[in-house]
């Protein structure tokens, strides 16, 4: 299968949009990149569009628009988010064993647990994805660093929904918490009134006791004024009691 095979099969008839970043390979030819896809433009058309993982249809997108007139190599690299030496050896596996040789998947990862750790730092820091692919010289292609900038975009995103759910539950156990002391609270104040009226009744009936025991006298009254003497404080009391009280 010869490039005007794959042209053939990613061509359509569109043109550059001006939403999102477009990076130019030749005068007429360029990659316009969005957060979800890239776009391929040669001559004014549309000829093909692939997403930061797809592999496969980015290699055959680049051989086709490596055939256009006025490439620049290291500028349609660079478009494609590749090195200049995957470019090129792109190139080559094509010329040696045609579109097979360019969409098999698989192989040895580049994304090597230090190689992220040191990715995943960097946009801790701030970096966008080119910043990162030229802090780390370039030993991968940008690519890679995009597939690395989406995972650790995704964790992030993932750990800040932890974070908010579980602020969101202290939330409602506090709240929860604060409903059952005042339902508590509520309990103790309903009780209490009742309590009191028992204990003014049964106080109520001493008091008559003892005014008719001061009206009568004996050695009864002297017990009863010992005792009044040491509960005179009590709150209960009537003023009428407090009054032979007062009188005994």
């Amino acid at each position: 299968m010869g490039t005007s095979d794959i042209l053939g099969i990613v061509s359509f008839d569109s043109s550059p949009s001006n939403k999102g970043k477009t990076r130019y390979f030749s005068s007429t030819g360029c990659v316009v990149e969005y957060a979800d896809r890239r776009d391929v433009f040669v001559g004014g058309s549309l000829i093909g569009t692939f997403t930061p993982d797809d592999r496969a249809t980015c290699n055959m997108l680049l051989v086709a628009a490596a055939k256009a007139k006025g490439v620049r190599h290291g500028k349609l690299a660079e478009a494609f988010g590749l090195g200049v030496v995957t470019a090129r050896n792109i190139r080559r596996r094509f010329e040696k064993g045609g579109l097979p040789a360019i969409v098999k998947r698989g192989g040895k990862s580049k994304t090597t647990p230090k190689l992220v750790a040191q990715l995943d730092k960097l946009f801790d820091e701030g970096l966008t994805i080119d910043e990162a692919h030229r802090r780390i010289r370039k030993r991968v292609s940008r690519a890679v660093v995009g597939r690395v900038h989406k995972k650790w975009a995704d964790a992030r995103k993932a750990r800040e929904q932890r974070e908010h759910q579980a602020e969101q539950d202290r939330t409602r156990q506090q709240e929860f918490e604060g409903f059952l002391t005042v339902k508590k609270a509520r309990r103790r104040a309903k009780r209490k009134p009742a309590q009191c009226t028992a204990v003014n009744g049964a106080e109520a009936e001493e008091d008559i006791g003892l005014v008719r025991a001061t009206a009568w006298g004996g050695t009864s009254v002297q017990h009863l004024g010992s005792w009044v003497m040491r509960n005179r404080s009590a709150p209960c009391l009537s003023k009428r009691s407090r009054r032979a009280i007062g009188s005994a």
